[in-house]
C-alpha cells in the first residue's frame, strides 16, 4: 500500500474473518506456521477501503482444505494535518527552597493531528517539563521531555529540544 501524503492509517488493517481453518494430514498441517494472501498493490490510498484478497494456497504443503478463499482487509485512513503549539517550560523535582530558570522559557511542538480532531487540541492537554534530577555535572543544559499529551497526535518534535538554565536558591 502506498498512502496519499496527507493521509495516515487511524488503525491497525482488520481482517474479516480474523482467522480461518486449514484441515489435512497432520504432517502436512505442521509444516504450516502461516497462510498468506495473494500480493495486491494499491497506490495514493486517499480513503478508508475495503479491500477482498484471495488466499494464497501455502506452498509445498501438499494437500490441504482451507474454509475461505478470501478475506476482506479493512484499511482505515484519516486526513491529518500539521498543528503546533508553544508551552510553557516546567521545572520539576527542585530542592526545597530552590527555583529553576530556563532559557528560553517556552517550546514549540509540532505535531500531525487528524483533521477531524483538530479544533479539540489544546494547550491544556500538554506538559512540558525538565527534571533537575536529570542535570548532569558541569552542564547547563536539560532535555525538554513532554510529559502529557493528547491521544491521537503523531509525530512530535520540540523546539528546542534542550534549554540552558540557572537555579536560584
Amino acid at each position: 500500500l502506498t498512502i496519499d501524503s496527507q493521509y495516515q492509517q487511524s488503525d491497525s488493517i482488520r481482517l474479516i474473518p480474523d482467522h480461518i481453518q486449514v484441515s489435512g494430514a497432520a504432517d502436512v498441517l505442521d509444516k504450516i506456521k502461516y497462510v498468506e494472501t495473494a500480493p495486491v498493490t494499491v497506490k495514493n490510498l486517499d480513503e478508508s477501503r475495503t479491500l477482498v484478497l484471495d488466499i494464497a494456497k501455502p506452498q509445498n504443503a501438499g494437500y490441504v482444505e482451507i474454509n475461505f478463499s478470501q478475506v476482506k482487509a479493512q484499511i482505515n485512513l484519516k486526513k491529518y494535518t500539521e498543528a503546533s503549539i508553544e508551552l510553557s517550560i516546567e521545572a520539576i523535582n527542585l530542592p526545597n527552597g530552590y527555583s529553576l530558570k530556563s532559557f528560553p522559557d517556552k517550546v514549540q511542538v509540532k505535531y500531525e493531528v487528524a483533521f477531524d480532531n483538530y479544533q479539540n487540541i489544546n494547550a491544556l492537554q500538554f506538559r512540558a517539563v525538565i527534571d533537575y534530577n536529570k542535570a548532569e555535572p558541569n552542564s547547563n543544559k536539560l532535555k525538554i521531555v513532554l510529559e502529557k499529551f493528547p491521544a491521537g497526535i503523531r509525530s512530535i518534535k520540540l523546539n528546542p529540544e534542550k534549554v540552558e538554565f540557572i537555579i536560584k536558591k
